[in-house]
């Protein structure tokens, strides 16, 4: 296929969903995105389970599912041990779009995509995304470009701000002027690097705000307060509306030839409660913690997250917030790995939505259960238990499948793939693990987060080479690199588990042929990035602020 003329432009809107999308439609209040709709081609976008931002945005980026790129949630188990770390952009073992275009000549720009730090050098440019520690750190290609992007637009990487009641203002209005940096900065690249056969930008205010402001926006959430919903709960629609803007202006600098995607990495839904699932094992004789004062106190209540619900009731919230952060930090991890008995835990829930691995001989440092039949009657035991869990209030089953990992991401070759995986019920509730050890089993009805991801995202395309109001059937946010390869008249790497969307092509146009497939083994050695103490606690109380971890 010869090469095209045009470039493509992927915008992210991280958590994006067509449940507030379409009303919005229907009122005429996102007139680009109904444009879109109908000049070009949109459906749902179904995303990875779990529907965590950063692997999906890498699957996004790579065409591959979490069985090929290796990460599976927002931190990762480091070898021979049960000690978790914050992933970045050095634990994918595949190229990313970016690093592709880049060995094939063309020339790429990535701006705030998940999975991208440390930048790698490129035929383009990079400014990193979510896991990037902050502004102290190297965050773009070239080099000079961060100075640039600060001096010009106090360029900002991602919302650092704890969000609790009474902060709605000043979070919604921290959110608003970060994204409009972002924007001003992205349409700076856009004339900067003018010959650029590909761009991207990831927006994560739609996303952020979903998880803090659902209950306002959602009557029918069970913490939905409605004098606060007054002022607050057109707070997500009106960021769409936003964003929706964006989508015009970038509308208005692209040429006849060039083709845009607007895709999400996961939708946003209601959140019901935290599942703290360390501690039901601990409670279903799965795991077993040493028996010491820390220990009794436990038992006893005396923990970190009562003494915060002591605070709250007695109305100095404020004094927890003064305290160092890495203070907070050890307060809410009521234990550490070194308290479990690992010579006598089963196994351990870690990372989000119920990753749990099986304690086995040779994978970890006190692995004691043995392939075969002892593994099997663990996997047994394990699913027979989470299946038992139910709400309180409304009885409703919490978990609804445990699948082996295998099955989720078959021909799973790198990484740390977890043994079993748990399906919460309508994605409502969300396992929290990696020691997160509380008195309580579940959390009450959320108040914060109250919003969370569900698992379908959004796809629209427009161009010269795409189909008038086109309806998309069965998208895969691993089909949005194959696609966008194959659009540009590139081959789709052969180890890439998604598929190119042919459907969206107008008949006769130049993508309307079979791809063409490149035998590749284009498995990145990459030296592992390994990120100081104090930028790893800084990465992990944001993911906490939002909820993640």
């Amino acid at each position: 296929m010869a090469d095209r003329k045009g470039k493509i432009i992927i915008v992210g809107l991280d958590g994006a969903s067509f449940n507030i999308i379409d009303p919005l439609i229907t009122a005429g209040r996102l007139p680009n995105l109904a444009f879109l709709k109908n000049t070009g081609a949109c459906g749902p976008l179904k995303t990875i389970y779990p529907p965590l931002t950063l692997p999906a945005w890498a699957s996004c980026i790579t065409g591959t599912h979490p069985g090929k790129h290796g990460v599976y949630s927002f931190e990762t188990l480091q070898p021979g041990s049960y000690h978790c770390k914050p992933v970045n952009g050095s634990d994918l073992q595949v190229e990313h779009i970016g690093r592709i275009l880049s060995r094939k000549g063309k020339q790429a720009g990535l701006m705030n995509v998940p999975s991208t730090y440390p930048p790698e050098p490129l035929n383009g440019f990079i400014v990193s995304g979510m896991e990037t520690p902050g502004r102290h750190s190297e965050f773009t290609h070239p080099l000079d470009l961060k100075k640039d992007l600060i001096n010009k637009f106090d360029y900002q990487l991602e919302i650092a701000q704890k969000y609790g009641q009474g902060d709605e203002k000043s979070y919604r209005d921290n959110v608003v002027s970060i994204e409009n940096k972002r924007k001003k900065a992205f349409y700076y690249l856009m004339e900067e690097y003018p010959k650029s056969d590909f761009l991207m930008v990831v927006f994560r205010g739609t996303d952020v705000l979903a998880h803090h402001f659902w209950r306002f926006h959602d009557s029918t959430h069970p913490r939905h307060d409605p004098e606060m919903a007054k002022e607050w709960g057109n707070t997500i629609s009106e960021h769409y509306v936003m964003m929706d803007g964006v989508i015009g202006e970038i509308l208005s600098k692209m040429s006849k030839e060039d083709s845009l995607f607007i895709v999400s990495d996961h939708g946003s839904g209601p959140r019901l409660r935290d599942i703290y699932l360390d501690s039901y094992f601990v409670e279903c004789s799965l795991m077993t913690i040493k028996p010491n004062l820390k220990y009794w106190l436990y038992r006893h209540g005396l923990n970190a997250n009562n003494l915060i619900k002591f605070l709250r009731t007695i109305g100095l919230p404020s004094l927890y917030r003064k305290l160092p952060m890495k203070t907070r930090i050890r307060m809410r991890q009521q234990f550490r790995p070194y308290d479990v008995d690992w010579a006598n835990s089963k196994a351990l829930p870690l990372g989000g939505w119920g990753q749990i691995f099986i304690n086995v001989t040779g994978r970890f440092p006190e692995g004691f259960i043995k392939p075969g039949s002892e593994y099997e009657e663990v996997i047994s035991l394990i699913t027979e238990n989470l299946l038992k869990l139910q709400d309180p209030e409304t009885g409703e089953r919490i978990i609804i499948d445990v699948k082996r990992g295998n099955d989720v991401y078959p021909d799973a070759i790198v990484g740390h793939l977890p043994d079993l995986f748990a399906y919460f019920n309508d994605d409502k509730y969300v396992g929290i693990g990696a020691q997160a050890f509380t008195n309580d089993i579940m959390s009450p009805m959320l108040r914060e987060p109250s919003g969370t991801h569900t698992e379908e995202g959004i796809f629209f395309a427009c161009g010269p080479d795409i189909r008038n109001g086109h309806v998309v059937g069965a998208a895969d946010i691993t089909d949005v690199t194959p696609t966008a390869l194959h659009l540009m008249g590139l081959p789709v790497m052969d180890y890439m588990t998604g598929k190119v969307l042919s459907e969206i092509f107008r008949p006769g146009s130049s993508p309307d042929r079979p791809p063409e497939i490149e035998k590749n083994d284009q498995r990145t050695a990459k030296e592992k990035h390994i990120l100081s103490e104090d930028d790893q606690e800084k990465i992990k109380e944001r993911l906490r602020n939002l909820g993640y971890l």
